[in-house]
């Protein structure tokens, strides 16, 4: 081996280390990615576990809400992911529009009816503990399920 080619090897070794440890160090304090809470930032007392402000008795009207909310709505959601299944499939198959505009106007009132039992679910939530959960839904980009009632 050349020196030439010792003192490359030397450099991209160097490098890699470098850029390895400054990316390291970044996702280290950068917390979730795109701003996403931690856990025990949420403002949800419930889902972040800091019920120190509700009573036991919201905690547990709460929580049942919110189990009846996705006991109600698991068949919905099944329908809702087959149908975007549905679509996608036909996409890639190459459908013709009519066929896809039927499949969407489907996925679209699906959608609509999901939006309809959320919006009567946080009602119910706020009834329960006024102003404790209202924002975490929307707590920022790159959440995806974890952050939505």
């Amino acid at each position: 081996m050349t020196r030439h080619n010792l003192i490359k090897k030397m450099f991209l070794i160097t490098l890699m280390a470098a850029v390895t440890v400054i990316y390291s160090a970044t996702c280290s304090f950068a917390g979730y990615y795109g701003g996403c809470p931690k856990k025990n930032d949420s403002p949800c007392p419930v889902a972040s576990g800091n019920t120190a402000s509700l009573t036991e008795e919201q905690v547990q009207s709460l929580n049942t809400e919110r189990q009846n909310f996705r006991n109600d709505t698991a068949e919905l959601r099944q329908q809702l992911q087959a149908k975007q299944s549905e679509l996608a499939t036909a996409i890639s198959a190459g459908s013709d529009e009519e066929t896809l505009t039927a499949i969407q106007k489907d996925l679209s009132e699906l959608k609509a009816q999901f939006d309809q039992k959320r919006v009567v679910h946080m009602a119910r939530m706020q009834q329960i503990a006024p102003g404790a959960c209202m924002g975490y839904k929307n707590a920022g980009p790159g959440c995806g399920r974890r952050c939505k009632w």
